[in-house]
C-alpha cells in the first residue's frame, strides 16, 4: 500500500507571497502557483514529516475535513493506494466494482432499485448502482447462492417499463446482516462546517485516525471482539450511512467473497477493512 499525501498552501490563508516562495525554495519538489504551494509526497517518506513540520513552524495547522478552511491553516489529504497483496492479506475489505450503472439510479417507493430496461440483458454481471448498491444478473445470483456464501440477500430490482419476454432479471446484491458500530478510532465530524461528533449520527462522515486530516476514502476500522460477535458472514452492511441523512450504508465482504470474484474473473478494486486489537480501539 501507497499513502500519498497531498498539501495545499493558499497565500490568502497562509501569511503572504512570500512565504509561498519560500516553500518552493526548501522543496522544490513542489509546484508554485498563483498565490499556492503545492507538494505531494508518499507519508512515510522524510519530505512528509520536514515539510508538515516547517509548517508547524510557521503557525500554520491544517484545515479539518468538510470545514471552511480558516486564517492560518493549509489543505492536506491522503488517498491510499492498494495492490493484489493488499487485499490477499485482509480478512475483510470494502468491494468497488470496476463496472457501474450509473451515478444517478433511484429507489422506488417499495425500496427497490430502479433500472433502464437496457441493464435486463446484461449477464455475468456484478456491477456498481451509484457508489453504495452492488447489483447481479440472474445467473450470477445462482453462483453465488451455490457458492456457500453466507448472510447474502437478494432484492429483485424494479424496471419503469415492461421488459422483453428473453430479458433476465437483475438482483441487488446487499446482506442481511447489520454490522456493529466501527471502532473508536474511526472519529466522524459533521458534514457541515466538520465539528467532530462522539459517534456516528446521521448527516456525518467518517475520518480516520487521530489528527482528523482529510483521508479521502479513510479505511474502516473495527474492533476484534466486536466483528468475532457476529461471524460467520460474507457480506455484511455498515450501521453508519452515507450521502446525508441516514445515507446508505456500505457494505463489507469477507475474504471468500473476494475470492469468488477473484474466480469469476470479475474486475474488482478492494479496499482493506483494519481489524484492530482491543487496546487500539480503548486508547484512541
Amino acid at each position: 500500500m501507497k499513502e500519498i499525501a497531498s498539501f495545499f498552501v493558499d497565500a490568502e490563508y497562509c501569511h503572504d507571497f512570500g512565504d509561498m516562495r519560500q516553500l518552493l525554495v526548501r522543496y522544490p519538489a513542489g509546484r508554485l502557483g498563483n498565490n499556492y504551494f503545492s507538494l505531494e509526497t508518499e507519508t512515510n517518506s522524510p519530505l512528509y514529516g520536514e515539510l508538515y513540520s516547517f509548517l508547524v513552524s510557521l503557525g500554520l495547522k491544517p484545515s479539518a475535513p468538510q470545514a471552511n478552511q480558516s486564517v492560518g491553516e493549509y489543505g492536506l489529504t491522503v488517498m491510499r493506494y492498494y495492490d493484489e497483496t493488499d487485499w490477499d492479506q485482509a480478512k475483510y475489505l470494502q468491494p468497488f466494482p470496476k463496472t457501474s450503472l450509473g451515478l444517478s439510479i433511484r429507489r422506488s417507493m417499495k425500496d427497490r432499485l430502479l433500472l433502464r430496461p437496457a441493464h435486463a440483458r446484461r449477464t455475468h454481471l456484478l456491477a456498481a448502482a451509484n457508489w453504495a448498491w452492488l447489483v447481479v444478473s440472474d445467473d450470477m445470483k445462482q453462483k453465488l447462492e451455490q457458492s456457500g456464501l453466507q448472510r447474502l440477500k437478494f432484492l429483485e430490482v424494479q424496471f419503469p417499463k415492461t421488459l422483453p419476454a428473453a430479458a433476465g432479471t437483475l438482483w441487488e446484491l446487499t446482506s442481511e446482516l447489520r454490522l456493529p458500530r466501527m471502532s473508536p478510532r474511526c472519529k466522524f465530524v459533521k458534514e457541515l462546517g466538520g465539528k467532530q461528533v462522539p459517534h456516528w449520527e446521521p448527516n456525518c462522515t467518517l475520518v480516520e485516525g487521530d489528527s482528523l486530516t482529510g483521508d479521502v476514502h479513510p479505511e474502516f476500522h473495527y474492533q476484534e471482539s466486536v466483528i468475532r460477535s457476529v461471524e460467520p458472514f460474507d457480506l455484511a452492511l455498515t450501521f453508519e450511512g452515507w450521502g446525508g441523512g441516514e445515507g446508505d450504508p456500505k457494505l463489507v465482504a469477507s475474504k471468500r467473497f473476494y475470492q469468488f470474484c477473484r474466480a469469476q474473473q470479475i474486475k474488482m478494486s478492494w479496499m482493506p477493512v483494519r481489524i484492530d486489537p482491543e487496546r487500539v480501539g480503548s486508547i484512541m
